[in-house]
């Protein structure tokens, strides 16, 4: 205010300049570390002056905006996170209109050479992932920029490959083994996963593609029992075995999809707990969220 005025308070040299002091308001602001304060906000009578640590109609201090945000993207409603902010964690959040249930959008995630990742784009699906919709999912991706791309991880969907080899011819293609550990489940007795489990690992874990094969003895051990299981691997070699010419450390980042399933899981926390959007807009601004 002094240096609105041009004088400090009670100096007669402010007289007869046309503003001086007129008291304070009281205002209650929302801090990150106390919760609601009270403050008093100095007036002038012109009503020219213009507070610059807290600015006129300014509720929020301290970065709350973004733990909104931040709340927001992890979950919880707006109502919530305003009962969180205010310390009242014993009262539920109850939802309000139909619920809306549905799977998470395909998304595609990139790995730089050099390291950096990025979200290369959501999709809104129409409930399929057909070789048409990558297809143009891939085609999308090339009139952006992406030009060609190294490694490829699939989770195992039918028509995947062939349609990726078609837009970058020189790609290599490599199966998630997760996937292909749970299909082969899909195919036995739950009696015998344990078992099963066992004699897959020195497969995946074989130093390389020739070590792998020597250690597929399922056609032996199992393959009277669930002939449907060596076929499986049969048909998957080609695509199982790329990864195995890397070391380890480069082996647990394209070895499977595992980074994409923790993002759908986080979109999917982030879907159930509002039910319902109002329409698709909304529901990608919730999803951009979750990602940043």
């Amino acid at each position: 205010m002094t240096e609105h005025l041009g004088y400090e308070k009670h100096d007669p040299a402010g007289a007869g300049t046309g503003n001086m002091r007129n008291g304070t308001r009281a205002k209650t602001v929302l801090t990150e570390a106390s919760g609601q304060v009270e403050i008093e906000v100095p007036r002038d009578r012109a009503g020219t002056l213009e507070p610059q640590m807290v600015k006129k109609r300014q509720r929020r201090l301290n970065g709350v905006d973004e733990i909104v945000l931040s709340l927001y993207a992890k979950g919880l409603r707006l109502s919530a996170a305003r009962r969180r902010l205010r310390g009242d964690l014993h009262r539920r959040d109850r939802g309000q209109g139909p619920r809306r249930t549905g799977r998470e959008p395909p998304v595609l995630r990139g790995h730089r050479r050099h390291g950096g990742r990025d979200i290369l784009g959501l999709w809104a699906g129409t409930g399929g992932e057909g070789a048409k919709f990558w297809m143009a999912v891939l085609t999308d991706l090339t009139n952006r920029g992406v030009n060609d791309s190294f490694f490829v991880v699939c989770d195992g969907l039918k028509g995947l490959p062939d349609v990726v080899l078609n837009v970058w011819p020189q790609v290599l293609i490599q199966t998630c083994i997760i996937h292909l550990i749970r299909n082969t489940f899909r195919l036995t007795s739950r009696r015998y996963w344990d078992k099963i489990k066992r004699d897959l690992k020195p497969i995946y874990t074989a130093v390389n593609a020739t070590a792998a094969r020597a250690a597929f003895d399922l056609a032996e051990k199992w393959g009277a029992r669930y002939p449907a299981v060596n076929r499986l691997w049969d048909n998957a070699s080609a695509e199982f075995i790329p990864f195995l010419d890397y070391n380890n450390e480069i082996r647990t980042v394209i070895c499977s999809t595992n980074a994409i399933e923790s993002l759908n899981a986080r979109y999917r926390r982030a879907i159930k707990a509002r039910g319902h959007f109002p329409n698709e807009q909304s529901a990608f601004k919730c999803l951009y969220l979750v990602m940043a």
